[in-house]
């Protein structure tokens, strides 16, 4: 497919009240750190509890909580992380700028990880960067608020890293089972699920929903580029640059994360559009477009054809009879390059939403093109001001 100052709280400000978000089980029973990023961990549900003890793994879930919703999401995600399978692990939140960040602040202590404020939103970039520099972990691992992590998935990873000491980054894979209702969500969701599922294992990008990299070389590269001020490609970005130096990625689609996010079909395209399209434009003038992900020949040929379904069918209207057929063959075609996806759709979910789901793919590759096209005409505007 084509696209896919820190501080407390401030003085005399209160926290949420027991009815105004969900609580941990045992949220009662842990005493709040003194500071956002203590470095004690006597009181953490997750990595070691000797004090001043170095985890393998320091887990980074940024988040900006515009509602009691992304509140919510944080919860469930702690208490996945609470469950895995391994233990050598430490987490810290990195709140940006969110508009419950006392919800966000209670959550975090209840369940033992440590709080890095941002005093402004900044963008999931600019948060995870300042998370990093609070971690104590070799291993930096990211994810989003709004996934729930498999018991197993973190196990998975610092054996990646473990096995293989020349790997510099790993991700893993959105699940087969998102938890969002409705076609357009499903439908999103899979389609990522699917590109991570059939990629290559050696990989020229990163993605931080569920990702991770060794900490020497993170800080080699300065991080994520902070001038990505709200969630894009970031990641993406990142990973280009880790693998221009020369950096070993790797994708693992057994490692593992639930993906919980709602999807409308205008907030698809307008996400495509603006998130990722237009972004991945301005880079290609510094990096060729992979043929792995979604950027694989088919997908590029799945594009293409999309692009003339619509003079297809006006060509069709005008001169009508067998100048349907036309239109019908490219629908035809575009349908058979992409049939692993409907077959993997359809073992998701069923046979009929499979098929529910071709004009959604329809509208994907159209929204990639136009973003490809209007950032590419955008960035030579730039250039020629």
């Amino acid at each position: 497919m084509l696209f896919e100052s820190s501080n407390g709280l401030r003085a005399g400000e209160s926290g949420p009240t027991a009815t105004s978000i969900p609580a941990l089980h045992d949220a009662t029973s842990v005493r709040p750190a003194h500071e956002p990023w203590a470095s004690h961990t006597s009181e953490s549900k997750y990595g070691p509890i000797a004090s001043g003890s170095v985890p393998h793994l320091s887990v980074i879930i940024p988040i900006s909580a515009r509602s009691l919703e992304g509140v919510g999401f944080l919860r469930d995600a702690l208490q996945h992380l609470g469950r895995s399978t391994f233990r050598d692990f430490e987490v810290l939140v990195a709140d940006d700028g969110s508009f419950e960040s006392a919800a966000v602040e209670f959550l975090t202590r209840a369940a033992g990880a440590r709080l890095v404020r941002l005093g402004k939103r900044c963008g999931p970039a600019a948060a995870r960067n300042a998370a990093a520099r609070h971690a104590r972990g070799h291993i930096l691992t990211f994810l989003d608020a709004d996934v729930l992590v498999h018991a197993d998935a973190l196990d998975r990873l610092s054996r990646k890293f473990c096995e293989n000491a020349k790997l510099d980054a790993v991700m893993g894979s959105y699940d087969r089972q998102p938890s969002a209702n409705g076609l357009v969500s499903r439908f999103r969701n899979l389609l990522h699920s699917f590109v991570h599922h059939r990629a290559n294992p050696k990989a020229c990008t990163f993605w931080a929903g569920c990702g991770a990299v060794r900490k020497d070389r993170f800080q080699e590269l300065g991080g994520f580029n902070e001038d990505f001020n709200r969630p894009a490609i970031e990641d993406v970005e990142f990973g280009l640059r880790l693998h221009e130096i020369g950096g070993s990625i790797e994708i693992d689609p057994k490692i593992q994360v639930t993906h919980r996010k709602s999807w409308t079909l205008g907030s698809m395209v307008w996400t495509d559009f603006t998130s990722r399209a237009i972004p991945w434009a301005r880079l290609i003038s510094r990096y060729p477009l992979p043929y792995d992900l979604n950027f694989r020949v088919s997908d590029r040929l799945s594009a293409i054809l999309t692009a003339f379904t619509l003079p297809a069918i006006v060509f069709a209207i005008v001169l009508g009879g067998v100048a349907w057929f036309l239109p019908f063959l490219i629908l035809c075609a575009i349908w058979l390059i992409n049939w692993p996806l409907f077959r993997y759709l359809g073992r998701a979910t069923n046979r009929v939403e499979a098929l529910l789901c071709f004009p959604l793919l329809l509208i994907y590759f159209a929204t990639c093109i136009a973003g490809l096209i209007t950032g590419i005409a955008l960035a030579r505007y730039r250039r020629d001001r």
